[in-house]
């Protein structure tokens, strides 16, 4: 098998290294390349027709909303594991009621401005540019953002909390 040399942002690789233990970083890489590879080597589609352009447009949109549903994601794990307390991942777990109904593409993900303001205080004052352009401009992006931050956070609390209600009996 061939060996390749990456190089990779100092952040990235600090966090990669605290959790090489859970992640084969050749797979993942080689998973990207082949993605990537795949993509740039398939037919270009015939940019006549008006489905073809909105197929890229679509494309271009969603992969920009999942951007900062992944950011949101990461913001809600790196809250709940380094910030959080207890009240405040149950305060998340009552307090979000109807999220769940959403999703990042078709269920209006631009609708979820209000849920904003029910992130914690933690969390806020720990970002306070939190809500700089584009997150302060583009409802829709924004929305994105709240879905992944709250789905990270109630994954990683639906996990802890029977680990702390076995120590509570």
């Amino acid at each position: 098998m061939a060996r390749l040399n990456i190089s990779i942002p100092d952040a990235l690789y600090e966090r990669l290294d605290r959790l090489r233990d859970r992640v084969n970083a050749s797979k993942v890489c080689a998973a990207a390349l082949e993605k990537e590879l795949t993509m740039i080597e398939s037919p270009t589609v015939a940019m006549d027709s008006t489905e073809a352009k909105a197929a890229l447009l679509v494309g271009r949109l969603r992969g920009h909303r999942e951007e900062w549903y992944q950011r949101g994601r990461e913001a809600g794990e790196g809250w709940a594991l380094e910030v959080a307390s207890l009240e405040e991942l149950k305060e998340v777990e009552r307090g979000w009621s109807g999220i769940e109904d959403f999703d990042l593409i078709t269920s209006g993900a631009e609708r979820l401005g209000s849920f904003a303001d029910k992130l914690p205080y933690t969390f806020t004052e720990r970002d306070d540019a939190i809500w700089n352009e584009p997150l302060a401009m583009d409802a829709a992006i924004r929305g994105a953002y709240l879905l992944g931050w709250h789905k990270a956070v109630t994954e990683l609390w639906a996990a802890a909390r029977p680990q702390l209600m076995e120590s509570d009996d």
